[in-house]
């Protein structure tokens, strides 16, 4: 975790002030991780259709930004 932490930028970083912020950075940025492999899949078919990695991409940006709460406290 702290590697991943240490190449996040900055302003991700200090996005989040509670004591959950570095976890979730790493969360989201695992997050981010697994869109961008399941989008470069060999074949076109089995790649993630667009209208889909736009919307978890944009959940992705609001739990970071804490304009939306994480899956875990819905």
């Amino acid at each position: 975790m702290q590697q991943l932490l240490e190449v996040a930028p900055a302003a991700l970083r200090g996005r989040t002030s509670s004591s959950k912020g570095p976890l979730r950075v790493v969360e989201c940025l695992t997050d981010i991780a697994r869109v961008g492999v399941a989008c470069s899949v060999a074949t076109p078919r089995e790649r993630k259709d667009m209208s889909n990695v736009v919307a978890e991409l944009s959940l992705i940006r609001d739990v970071l930004t804490g304009t939306r709460m994480t899956r875990e406290n819905l």
